[in-house]
């Protein structure tokens, strides 16, 4: 199965993409999702600064992403 990965503010330079599709596992949680990114992409996994989204809601670390989910992937704002 495949869904389609978004990917927020400074994380669209660190993954070199503002979206992506990734083939998942059933039972998959985004945190195992983002943890395989991050090893893929050789990028530092810090979830606790980053927050996930299922279909534009904040979620979970142990969520499980279900097939035709949109996950996206929101660093820290910052500015003033």
């Amino acid at each position: 199965m495949t869904i389609k990965i978004e990917f927020y503010g400074r994380l669209k330079e660190d993954f070199n993409a503002t979206s992506t599709e990734w083939a998942f596992q059933p039972d998959t949680t985004v945190e195992a999702l983002y943890q395989s990114l991050c090893d893929t992409h050789q990028v530092t996994a810090n979830i606790h600064v980053v927050r996930p989204i299922i279909n534009d809601t904040f979620v979970d670390w142990q969520q499980h992403i279900a097939p035709h989910d949109v996950v996206g992937f929101f660093p820290p704002a910052s500015g003033g």
